[in-house]
């Protein structure tokens, strides 16, 4: 097949509205859209704190050159997801050699929900993000300092009430879903678990139950997480988003929980990339 003179990169920066889970669904939905293009497709963390803790060779282009697909799709005329496509077949028609996008746009989402939990992705794709997502030493020790070598993994992904609350949001974000605490800890199966949750609450909750977590440092990767205002955000604590991506990583398995019913895309494609067995339940 004719090689295309092109590279598209997915671009995950801090001021994007995309978490880690969001970037990484669109950038397995690119690699595999791209592929049968033969252009060639690559993730980069280059203005994103994460860049630190993860390994990787990060293109030399500067933060303005990158066109945020979400941003530009919530304000087009015809609508959001007419905007997504628009946008994004826009810059991938680009005639530059390089072209970098930020996106979290998957075909994925256009599931049903029975269909999107026993969605996989490509063993090409899980090869080529798991050399992409190579940590640091310091991650790494951190990380194995608290998990032994087989052990499973409790997500809860509370909302991003609980992830930003006493902050300011937007109406619309700003809901509590007065989660039952100890209802939710009845589902940690004995043994060796541990428990991550973007909720820094209910890991002190679990704390105070012998329950085991990663830390209680937890904050949302993004600057202005879906439509919430600008919250309080510290470079440091990205550290701990990358203890938890590996500690995901080398699970036995991970039982994902969610507020939301399309889950946790943090845990889902963490486990997908790493071929790690993964169980979805609602908290609801």
């Amino acid at each position: 097949m004719y090689k295309i003179n092109k590279k598209v990169y997915n671009c995950c920066y801090k001021e994007s509205s995309s978490g880690i889970g969001d970037i990484l669904r669109g950038s397995c939905f690119l690699f595999s859209a791209l592929k049968e293009y033969n252009v060639d497709f690559d993730i980069d963390f280059k203005y994103h704190p994460i860049s630190k803790y993860i390994h990787g060779t990060n293109a030399d282009y500067e933060k303005s050159s990158i066109v945020d697909i979400d941003r530009l799709a919530k304000e087009f005329r015809n609508g959001y997801i007419d905007g997504i496509i628009h946008h994004l077949k826009e810059a991938l028609n680009s005639q530059e050699k390089n072209i970098f996008v930020s996106t979290n746009f998957s075909a994925i989402l256009f599931k049903e929900q029975s269909d999107f939990f026993n969605y996989d992705i490509s063993d090409d794709c899980k090869y080529f993000f798991q050399n992409r997502l190579q940590f640091t030493e310091d991650v790494i020790d951190y990380a194995k300092s608290i998990v032994d070598e087989q052990y499973d993994v409790h997500h809860f992904r509370c909302g991003d009430y609980d992830s930003v609350v006493g902050q300011e949001i937007n109406n619309i974000n700003n809901l509590d879903y007065n989660l039952d605490y100890e209802k939710m800890s009845h589902e940690i199966t004995l043994g060796n678990s541990i428990v991550l949750s973007d909720s820094n609450k209910f890991k002190q909750y679990c704390e105070s139950r012998k329950i085991k977590t990663s830390h209680k440092l937890s904050q949302h990767s993004s600057l202005k997480p879906g439509i919430l205002k600008n919250i309080e955000y510290d470079d440091r604590k990205i550290f701990y988003t990358a203890v938890d991506m590996y500690i995901l990583s080398r699970a036995r398995r991970v039982f994902s929980y969610s507020v939301y019913p399309w889950g946790s895309g943090f845990s889902f494609w963490i486990a997908k990339i790493f071929n790690v067995p993964l169980v979805q339940r609602n908290i609801l």
